[in-house]
């Protein structure tokens, strides 16, 4: 009889000249939670373009201000946050879990009480995705002050795991690394997760009348077992809305 033929290299396996790197165990964490979110959560992505000029004109006179006063570093991620937990207090499907399995007799939604806003930070390590609790209440530069200093600790290694949990929704910005749009995957066991892109300058019309106005554009994953894509919607309107018409 014929020799059978050696087993097949498995896909992605390593090839001569190739590197293998081993998983660590922030990376192994990441794997899970993407691979469990993937496989558990029905998604659809809403996207919708925001006009930001007076968010801009907010950001740069709030950033002067805390500077002056001695505040914290301001970030425009810092407005999204506080427009994200105030669209979340008028739309609380939005934050919001999904527990069990659909079959079971005891599965349900959970509508948390607290806005906890989880806002991803690219590590040497990893992905993580520090945790800022009762986000709805703070002001803008309470906010400032927990985002800059959770994401020191972040990218020095020294979150606490009470940092790493308890989120209700999760933001990622990646318009600073020049990205236009993207769609990211939600952050079990969140329901949503909102992706931010950079900011251009882009030719607009209203009322017949064109102009160049700095626009950016949100995605919005979500987890079709808690929103209903009606939901979504609205709640980016919200969002929008707020971001366009930004108060600081």
């Amino acid at each position: 009889a014929a020799a059978s033929p050696g087993a097949a290299a498995s896909p992605g396996a390593a090839l001569s000249g190739d590197t293998r790197v081993p998983l660590n165990n922030m990376r192994r964490a990441i794997a899970r939670a993407m691979v469990f979110s993937h496989r558990t959560a029905p998604v659809f992505v809403l996207r919708r373009k925001a006009r930001v000029a007076r968010l801009l004109e907010v950001y740069r006179t709030r950033k002067a201000e805390l500077r002056e006063s001695g505040g914290p570093g301001l970030t425009v991620t810092d407005l999204l946050l506080q427009a994200s937990a105030a669209a979340l207090l008028r739309h609380p499907q939005v934050n919001a879990s999904f527990v069990g399995e659909p079959d079971d007799a005891d599965a349900h939604i959970v509508l948390h009480s607290g806005i906890h806003l989880g806002l991803a930070v690219s590590t040497d390590a990893g992905l993580v995705v520090p945790v800022l609790r009762d986000a709805a209440r703070l002001t803008l530069s309470e906010l400032a002050q927990r985002r800059q200093a959770v994401v020191e600790r972040a990218r020095a290694g020294r979150l606490k795991a009470d940092e790493l949990s308890g989120g209700t929704f999760s933001i990622s910005n990646l318009g600073g690394m020049g990205v236009d749009s993207f769609t990211a995957v939600i952050n079990p066991p969140e329901a949503a997760i909102l992706a931010v892109g950079r900011t251009i300058e882009e030719l607009v019309v209203d009322a017949g009348q064109m102009s160049i106005a700095p626009t950016m554009e949100l995605s919005l994953t979500a987890d079709h077992r808690v929103i209903d894509g009606a939901q979504g919607a609205a709640f980016l309107v919200d969002l929008v809305q707020l971001l366009e018409q930004a108060q600081g």
